[in-house]
């Protein structure tokens, strides 16, 4: 008995979870691919860079050759200790759209990137403004479907879902999961009919805002000691009434975020906790119970096909659970264009997420997670 409602449990979570990605896929729309018609605005496109020299390059290279009129790009470097000084510098005199700038030391309070994005935001001149990051590639016609699907639907902050470059199983399985949890467990358009900010997405890949008002909610500044900015700045938006929706930009915008498991893991343990608003109860309930979900019933199954304890109905019953959660996985990788080996990989990306959850719960509160050289600390730790 106790089985049965375990497992009708998980396979009824799995089934919510294919009606919100059923709803998910039919409103996220594709980045359109014809100009808006009207006088187009100026924008700045803003680029923090930290120890970026294998990427920087091809990033700015695909911004400033960018097909529309009226732009800038600005680039500041922060603080590396690499060759990406002396890659922008040879851009710069190369291109005269673009801008860059040396990072100010960081002040007491800030994290790294947040104050780079303020200062990059307080020298921008665009009436709309792109923040995307220094790993990232865009197709020439990028900033034209940007403004216009903006324009559009009336938004202020408009983000995207990108194409996420997979090379190595690291990558593989911890990449995914945030995509995955995107669309399998937000219903995005309610949020935004209810101006909802837990149902709010936002990718920090790519962050297009009206610039009034990314001033108006006090932009990076508000946000400063927030470990996951975007999260926190899409937050701000739909709080103080502002428009803001995410669609599919995998056509024009591509980004390899990590290059190899360390990386990814390191890179997700800044995150994962500050998702949760530090909540450690939430945090510890969130990633126990997606385990469970996402393990349980292939367990079972295996049991049952290695022991033979259970009959035919419960056999049925899990068998169905697991092929719900493969097309659950299967999906958003098929929308998104993942490596299809992710689908099988689905028990393992879970719990490889799981894993950093609760690593990055136990590196903040011990203030131990670091990133590129920094350590986060201070976060505002609560219980519920």
């Amino acid at each position: 008995m106790l089985i049965h409602f375990m497992i009708s449990s998980v396979l009824f979570f799995v089934v919510v979870q294919l009606c919100i990605e059923l709803f998910n896929g039919y409103v996220i729309r594709h980045f359109p691919k014809e100009p808006l018609k009207d006088e187009p605005p100026f924008v700045s496109v803003l680029v923090p860079a930290r120890n970026e020299e294998r990427s920087i390059e091809v990033c700015v290279q695909s911004l400033v050759e960018q097909e529309y009129p009226r732009y800038e790009v600005i680039v500041l470097n922060d603080h590396s200790e690499d060759a990406t000084g002396d890659i922008l510098a040879a851009l710069q005199k190369r291109h005269d759209n673009l801008q860059v700038v040396e990072g100010k030391p960081l002040p007491e309070g800030w994290y790294g990137k947040h104050w780079a994005c303020w200062q990059l935001a307080k020298l921008a001149r665009g009436e709309w403004i792109l923040f995307t990051d220094a790993d990232t590639i865009h197709a020439p016609t990028m900033l034209w479907s940007s403004v216009s699907l903006a324009r559009e639907e009336d938004l202020d902050l408009l983000t995207a879902f990108v194409y996420q470059k997979m090379h190595t199983w690291g990558e593989l399985v911890t990449v995914p999961f945030p995509v995955w949890s995107i669309f399998a467990i937000l219903p995005l358009k309610v949020g935004r009919l209810l101006r909802l900010s837990a149902l709010s997405a936002v990718n920090g890949q790519f962050m297009f805002f009206k610039q009034s008002s990314y001033l108006c909610i006090g932009g990076h500044s508000a946000v400063r000691n927030h470990a996951v900015d975007d999260v926190a700045l899409g937050r701000l938006i739909v709080k103080k009434g502002y428009n803001l929706a995410i669609h599919d930009a995998t056509d024009l915008v591509s980004c390899r975020m990590y290059q190899s498991l360390t990386q990814a893991v390191e890179g997700f343990t800044k995150n994962y906790f500050a998702l949760f608003d530090y909540r450690i109860v939430v945090s510890c309930f969130i990633w126990f119970w997606m385990s469970f979900v996402y393990g349980f019933p292939l367990a079972l199954l295996i049991i049952q096909g290695l022991c033979s304890f259970l009959d035919a109905p419960w056999d049925s019953l899990v068998a169905s659970t697991v092929a719900l959660q493969l097309i659950v996985w299967a999906l958003p990788t098929l929308r998104f264009r993942m490596p299809m080996r992710v689908v099988l990989l689905y028990p393992l990306v879970v719990l490889v997420a799981s894993g950093i959850g609760l690593t990055s719960m136990v590196r903040t509160i011990s203030g131990q997670a670091v990133w590129k050289g920094r350590t986060f600390r201070n976060a505002p730790i609560k219980w519920f």
